[in-house]
């Protein structure tokens, strides 16, 4: 039988989570169309460096009495395809960002040119690996908005009250033992916090503990 302060936090589910997924779907589909465009132009310019190679090892055989025509369509599409592969390899090794810690360059000591050179492919990496960040995360957003879509309330909203009514942190266990594998429904509120300290443990953030409270307030005004 629901209680009072979970059919609370359903009926504010029930406003909420549509707005949360429909949130996700216009930012995971602008991320995916601004990398996919990203990538589009690198692409292009993959493809017009390519050219520009062939053409000086064309320019280097003519010298040396070798005749050699290199511009093919599968020499260059061949280029672009391997860049993709490593682009997208890079961006899913690296997904924030390269570590940088290594790198010895700064405003106020002179550093080696070998440095300069490697923070500047590193640089150049950021720039080949921006594309398909973009269109990992913005995929990542739209399998949250369909999650959110298809999330189960009524077991969400008894997960959260449940929640609520504990002040401090919950650990993965006493989760698991409570809800089973239903806990990890709880990972379509952006207000639940894991943290992977003493074998897991669940904080409700403060900002959603009084959207929560606010909104059994408002339940029990409209009772009385």
């Amino acid at each position: 039988m629901r209680s009072e302060g979970q059919s609370s936090i359903e009926v504010w589910l029930k406003r909420w989570l549509p707005r949360e997924a429909w949130q996700n779907f216009f930012e995971g589909t602008v991320f995916i169309l601004v990398g996919l465009l990203v990538q589009a132009i690198v692409s292009y310019c993959t493809a017009f460096v390519t050219l520009m190679v062939l053409f000086r090892v064309m320019a280097v055989l003519s010298l040396l009495n070798r005749e050699t025509d290199l511009v093919k369509p599968w020499i260059i599409v061949g280029s672009v395809v391997l860049f993709l592969v490593l682009s997208a390899g890079g961006a899913l090794r690296h997904r924030q960002a390269l570590d940088y810690s290594q790198t010895k360059v700064g405003f106020t000591s002179s550093v080696a040119p070998t440095e300069v050179l490697k923070a500047l492919v590193m640089l150049i990496c950021e720039i080949l690996f921006a594309g398909p960040r973009l269109i990992i995360v913005g995929s990542e957003d739209l399998a949250r908005a369909w999650s959110q879509w298809r999330a189960d309330r009524v077991r969400l909203a008894s997960m959260l009250n449940w929640l609520l009514t504990r002040e401090n942190k919950v650990s993965l266990a006493e989760l698991s033992i409570a809800f089973g594998e239903d806990a990890s429904l709880l990972r379509q509120v952006p207000g639940v916090i894991w943290l992977a300290k003493d074998e897991g443990v669940v904080i409700l953030a403060e900002e959603l503990r009084k959207e929560l409270r606010s909104a059994l307030k408002e339940q029990a005004a409209g009772v009385c």
